[in-house]
């Protein structure tokens, strides 16, 4: 009988056969439970903060347990949980930026086609980029029968057409040659994200390329973020010179006299 209750296993958190009972590392679940709460890092960049600190809190739990070794025990959990915690503060910011960096090349596509379709001499067709993005694009002769049946459909197209920058663009025609320079702002306010870029606008004035600005605002409700040409462009302005920090441009002059005439 003394034979088999000396075979008895010894319970959890004791050292050898009945020896001295060693403690889990309050430190070593304190970061694995950090570690778990991190995933919320993936909601908002201010978030981000969680792993970081989730790291810390393991790293200072297998400290102690190095020094307090063996008395205190609990290496594995705080591993366990250093190891989710670099886990996650890599891949919440790469999310983030992944889907900046695409939102803003969906935006640029966006602005570009907005700037081609004036190019071509198609102010309907710009309109319809702002009033309907989502809806697909039919022929010029299409959209403008659309919108000479549509209320205040004409008067809104004219209106457009009568905005400086746009009165630019549909001046110079395919003499207009436009490149993006990059992105002014990107936010996200009330369910909504907004983004502003600059486009510089390069033609031929009396032999010599000449260059204006133009700043784009557009913007797109976040529950339709994931679907493709969310985006609708909002407002097109001159910009008097680039934002401080930015590149200046050599052959920078003023717009057509079309676009203020």
């Amino acid at each position: 009988m003394s034979e088999l209750q000396d075979q008895r296993p010894a319970p959890s958190g004791w050292d050898g056969e009945w020896g001295q009972y060693r403690a889990i590392s309050a430190l070593a679940v304190a970061g694995v439970l950090a570690a778990l709460v991190s995933i919320l890092a993936f909601w908002h960049p201010i978030l981000w903060v969680l792993p970081a600190a989730a790291v810390i809190v393991n790293v200072l739990a297998l400290r102690r347990i190095a020094r307090s070794a063996p008395e205190l025990i609990g290496r594995g959990v705080a591993l366990a949980g250093l190891g989710l915690a670099l886990v996650l503060a890599a891949a919440a910011p790469t999310r983030y930026f992944v889907w900046q960096w695409r939102s803003r090349l969906e935006a640029r596509d966006l602005a570009l086609r907005w700037f081609e379709a004036l190019r071509e001499g198609h102010p309907a067709k710009a309109v319809h980029m702002i009033l309907a993005p989502n809806a697909p694009l039919s022929g010029s002769d299409d959209l403008w029968a659309y919108y000479r049946g549509a209320p205040d459909g004409p008067q809104y197209v004219r209106t457009f057409a009568s905005e400086p920058a746009v009165r630019a663009i549909l001046a110079l025609g395919p003499a207009a040659h436009v490149r993006p320079l990059g992105t002014e702002e990107h936010y996200t306010t009330n369910m909504t994200e907004r983004l502003t870029s600059l486009f510089a606008v390069t033609y031929d004035r009396a032999g010599k390329p000449s260059t204006f600005l133009v700043r784009i605002l557009l913007e797109r409700k976040l529950e339709a973020a994931h679907r493709t040409n969310q985006w609708r462009l909002l407002k097109a302005s001159f910009v008097d010179a680039p934002p401080q920090g930015w590149p200046q441009l050599s052959d920078k002059g003023a717009a057509p006299a079309a676009a203020g005439s």
